[in-house]
């Protein structure tokens, strides 16, 4: 089965379904396209929303939406799990990461000084993506009985993390330090990140290119 995944050189919304595809061996183009590319498709219609990611399977049409790609892409490589309440767990870390960019939405648009301070204040306590993190702090927890997000062993759910706070940590996002997750705030988050860092086939967020 072909697999085609579509996106910016950057990691991203395509970055859990990219390192789990990496991680599984399993083969596959990783197209990486830039923003003039991105319009060029969106006027000829060839993306279902008009927006990237999206993964072609086979002579299927490109397949929209992040999520339903880092599902399918999870069970393909089989790291979603079997047990449908386990399932439930690694669903609501896939979604809960994603709300860390929505808690940013007001600082889209904005540029310089002011983009810099709008972003250091959603990082307040009782801030937006304070908040987002505090719960996805909590939901890991789990790492610390078995050094995995759900269950007894890896999972989809501990590459979104991963990436998620790869991007946070990076300087992805103008305005966030390079320890935006660090072991005083939020430990739980950091030990997960570090748990999936330490296999050797598992490359560098910081690398832009990843």
């Amino acid at each position: 089965m072909a697999l085609k995944l579509t996106y910016f050189n950057f990691s991203g919304r395509a970055g859990t379904a990219r390192i789990a595809l990496k991680l599984a061996g399993q083969e596959f183009e990783d197209e990486r396209i830039d923003f003039k590319e991105l319009i060029k498709r969106k006027e000829t219609g060839e993306l279902p929303l008009g927006a990237v990611p999206v993964l072609t399977v086979g002579d299927s049409r490109p397949i929209a939406q992040h999520t339903a790609i880092i599902r399918f892409v999870a069970r393909l490589t089989k790291l979603y799990p079997e047990d449908a309440f386990q399932a439930l767990l690694v669903d609501e870390l896939i979604e809960s990461v994603d709300e860390v960019p929505r808690a940013m939405g007001s600082t889209f648009g904005l540029k310089g000084e002011e983009l810099i301070k709008q972003r250091q204040a959603l990082l307040e306590d009782g801030a937006a993506v304070n908040k987002v993190l505090k719960g996805l702090e909590k939901m890991c927890e789990n790492v610390n009985k078995t050094g995995f997000v759900v269950g007894d062993s890896r999972t989809v759910a501990d590459l979104a993390v991963w990436n998620s706070v790869g991007q946070l940590n990076c300087g992805n996002f103008d305005g966030f330090p390079l320890d935006t997750i660090n072991q005083s705030n939020f430990p739980n988050l950091l030990k997960v990140y570090n748990a999936v860092a330490e296999d050797e086939a598992v490359p560098s967020p910081y690398d832009p290119k990843f």
